[in-house]
């Protein structure tokens, strides 16, 4: 319900509602990696690039397939002018 909540409040461009609610997703599942990435898609658009690519490695981790979060975990180190 909170990951819906969460989206649903991401795609009304209310970002800090879809972060809270994604992050009290995270707390209730803490396994589900689609929560992760769209926090840090949330992130990216509130410019907390860090907290992004905190939110995408995590993602990463529990599915190293995730094309999009690999992508987006690099436009967010890009952002932040992590080029090493």
């Amino acid at each position: 319900m909170h990951y819906n909540l969460g989206n649903a409040y991401y795609f009304l461009k209310q970002t800090q509602l879809a972060i809270d609610y994604y992050q009290e997703a995270i707390k209730r599942n803490p396994n589900k990696g689609e929560s992760y990435y769209n926090l840090g898609n949330a992130f990216c658009v509130t410019k907390e690039f860090d907290d992004a690519i905190e939110s995408y490695k995590i993602a990463i981790k529990l599915d190293p397939y995730n094309a999009p979060a690999l992508f987006n975990l690099g436009n967010a180190y890009f952002m932040l002018k992590k080029f090493d």
